[in-house]
């Protein structure tokens, strides 16, 4: 019988729910010696994390969820109008998810921010670029700072949201929740903000409500 794979890629599927197991159906790399062996331009990394929200949890279903559904983009392989698969120019694998400790925020920070370290800043340099899945948006902070590190300079950021997440800690200060991430690295000096571009959609209703409303 004629096979369905038609692809030259061996990692497609003709299947919309089998093997979801990496993000695209991208390659498995697990270990460390892996990684550090692997020739790949993108390493996904799911951070399953949501301690720093301040309601609505369960962003740490994340990752899984967006690997599940991420199988009917593997099945087209490339999406109208585009006729080429990303595949054939870029090389991706998925690294799976990081090991979160239950309660342990400044931990999981700091484990982040190591962790994309070791993926970017292998001997001899190269160009590899992270793909990270989260998690509620706390998760930003130790990405940024890893960079930071990489680069050895402050960074700029495209930022789509529904909220700025650049609020001034309250409740004596908190430093590890889901909306004053970018308050803090404009306060460090690790966030070029005049260099960077926020799409936040509440506050686009809000200015326009409140606009609408002082012409009643």
């Amino acid at each position: 019988s004629k096979s369905l794979n038609m692809s030259k890629d061996p990692y497609y599927t003709p299947t919309l729910f089998g093997n979801a197991f990496g993000y695209l159906a991208r390659p498995l790399v697990l270990s460390e010696e892996q990684v550090e062996e692997s020739t790949a331009d993108v390493f996904v990394l799911g951070l399953p994390y949501d301690l720093g929200t301040t309601g609505r949890s369960g962003t740490r279903s994340g990752p899984t969820s967006i690997r599940l559904a991420s199988t009917n983009l593997r099945w087209e392989q490339c999406r109208w109008p585009h006729k080429s698969n990303v595949f054939e120019s870029l090389s991706v694998v998925d690294c799976g998810d990081m090991e979160i400790g239950p309660g342990e925020s400044k931990e999981t920070v700091e484990n982040i921010e190591k962790k994309i370290l070791s993926i970017i800043s292998v001997k001899p340099p190269t160009h590899r670029r992270t793909l990270c899945f989260g998690g509620d948006h706390l998760v930003a902070l130790p990405l940024i700072q890893a960079y930071v590190k990489h680069y050895n300079q402050p960074v700029a950021m495209i930022h789509f949201d529904a909220h700025t997440d650049t609020y001034k800690p309250a409740l004596g200060g908190m430093m590890y929740d889901h909306g004053t991430m970018f308050f803090r690295e404009r306060m460090e000096g690790t966030l070029l903000f005049k260099q960077s571009v926020q799409v936040c959609f509440s506050l686009f209703l809000f200015l326009l409500f409140s606009f609408l409303f002082s012409m009643m």
